[in-house]
């Protein structure tokens, strides 16, 4: 746990909250799973600062140890699922040391039925941004719907901008560059 932040992971800081708080994570890293059912917005310390850091010439950086941004990021080691609406993450880095996949959704809260009321959604208005999301097998990328997905809309109003998903690790038996896969959503926003 970090300066100022009272709870030892981020569950029992999820567990704690209601829909819309505000749970603000310091620099430093927080270990294990977390499973965020409540409509929250959980910033790490460079909250509203781009993770896609430009070098002189105008490229990516990705290198996480030079301290980059403002402060020290913030990890999140483990994975953490989505079982909410109007879920937001901002500025803080998903990582896992064992390279398990950083971040889930919990897809048992849409329906992919053709009657479907999009608006009731369980997944709407997620928002991941100013973010990293590094260090899994590219076998265990993020994924909502997989990238194949054909069928009605399953989630509305996602906003993913302005992150650096890197670091993808590859073996003989997961390779590839899988960074992240999002089938079914509209009036999405992803740059």
């Amino acid at each position: 746990s970090g300066a100022g932040f009272p709870y030892q992971n981020l569950q029992s800081a999820i567990d704690a909250a209601v829909d819309g708080d505000v749970i603000q994570i310091a620099s430093g890293t927080l270990s294990g799973d977390a499973t965020v059912d409540k409509s929250v917005t959980i910033r790490g310390a460079n909250y509203g600062e781009t993770a896609v850091v430009l070098d002189a010439n105008g490229n990516p950086t990705p290198d996480l140890t030079t301290n980059l941004r403002r402060f020290e990021e913030t990890t999140l080691d483990g994975t953490v699922t989505i079982a909410a609406k109007d879920v937001i993450l901002d500025g803080v880095r998903l990582h896992t040391s064992d390279k398990s996949n950083p971040l889930t959704w919990d897809t048992t809260l849409v329906s992919t039925s053709t009657n479907a009321d999009l608006d009731a959604q369980g997944l709407n208005g997620f928002t991941l941004i100013n973010s990293f999301v590094t260090g899994y097998l590219a076998g265990n990328a993020p994924s909502f719907m997989g990238g194949d997905y054909v069928g009605p809309s399953a989630a509305k109003d996602w906003v993913i901008e302005d992150n650096f998903f890197g670091g993808v690790h590859t073996t003989s038996e997961q390779f590839g560059s899988g960074s992240l896969y999002l089938g079914g959503l509209e009036d999405a926003s992803i740059s």
